[in-house]
């Protein structure tokens, strides 16, 4: 993104643009470590994005990128320490939100990911994600309200996706559970439409 921005701002195309020896280190370990991360090799991925935080400590992407690496090895403990790096290198950024409301999520610490999808929702109310997440925790509650909500997220996110079916059959069954009849039946209707 930085060459872009300044090949954007009009530097000449035949002008070398000059990259500090560090800067170009950080983006090459960063970028193979996310290759690594997308192909499973672990090991590799931590190296990488190890190197790159060595080079570019405040980079809350190469912290994030190494909580996951962490998840993939079962460390819940040091993804939480990268994770919360990342978020104090970048307090307003949803995906970061949502990251450690699926971290939360996964280890059973269940009001905390609620709060931290919650928090998702306030940084970016258009995140669908982080709206199926949060429906998803409401759901299993045993309260009443709780399976309301999770009902107007699911409604809510059937406007933005009307044919998606993972949100349609999640959609069905808290109406089921709910018996909201209206909604059942209308979501139904809508999966036997789809085929």
């Amino acid at each position: 993104v930085g060459v872009m921005s300044l090949v954007a701002c009009g530097t000449p195309r035949d002008q070398t643009v000059s990259l500090s020896p560090d800067y170009q280190e950080t983006v090459r370990a960063f970028h193979q470590g996310l290759a690594s991360l997308d192909v499973g090799l672990l090991e590799d991925a931590e190296i990488l994005f190890a190197r790159a935080a060595a080079l570019s400590p405040d980079e809350p992407a190469i912290r994030a990128n190494l909580a996951l690496v962490h998840v993939g090895f079962g460390d819940d403990v040091a993804a939480e320490v990268e994770l919360e790096t990342a978020r104090s290198l970048a307090p307003d950024n949803s995906e970061l939100a949502f990251l450690g409301g699926q971290l939360a999520s996964f280890s059973a610490r269940f009001e905390e990911a609620e709060v931290l999808f919650r928090e998702t929702l306030v940084l970016d109310p258009g995140h669908r994600l982080g709206r199926f997440a949060l429906a998803q925790q409401l759901e299993r509650s045993d309260e009443a309200d709780r399976w309301e909500e999770a009902q107007q997220l699911f409604a809510s996110l059937l406007v933005d996706l009307p044919d998606n079916l993972t949100v349609l059959v999640e959609h069905l069954r808290i109406a089921a559970r709910r018996e909201d009849r209206a909604a059942a039946t209308a979501t139904l209707d809508r999966l036997v439409a789809l085929g």
